[in-house]
């Protein structure tokens, strides 16, 4: 299974979160429809560019508790000091991307960024 994890900030729109999505995909060689979840924090539920963005890729949104992605912090491979500040993690895209598939993810490549939003991919390795 494959994962997007998304972070973004206020003033991001889907399509903003759509191209980085895409882009970010492309530069792995991956396709929007080998994915399987695209996850953000449960604290950005109320930003609609987030749902329209899962939306527009065809995706499952899955919304996690802060307490998951604390525990997939370890993993993270990038350092946002607006993540910290927030919400006291590395990377909320990588967090993310990790948390929705478990301890056994493993992140594909740092994270990218745009304007005002980030995306990190993750792949679930299978368990010895």
């Amino acid at each position: 299974m494959i994962a997007l994890g998304i972070g973004c900030r206020g003033g991001c729109d889907a399509a903003e979160i759509v191209t980085l999505a895409q882009t970010t995909l492309a530069a792995l060689h991956l396709a929007p429809a080998q994915v399987t979840v695209i996850a953000s924090l449960q604290d950005k539920a109320g930003l609609p560019a987030i749902t329209s963005a899962a939306a527009q890729l065809g995706l499952t949104l899955r919304l996690l508790p802060l307490t998951a992605l604390q525990a997939a912090s370890p993993r993270a491979l990038s350092r946002s000091e607006a993540a910290l500040r927030a919400h006291g993690l590395p990377s909320l895209a990588e967090t993310a991307a990790l948390a929705a598939l478990g301890p056994d993810a493993a992140l594909l490549a740092p994270r990218r960024l745009s304007q005002r939003a980030s995306c990190a991919v993750a792949l679930e390795k299978p368990s010895s």
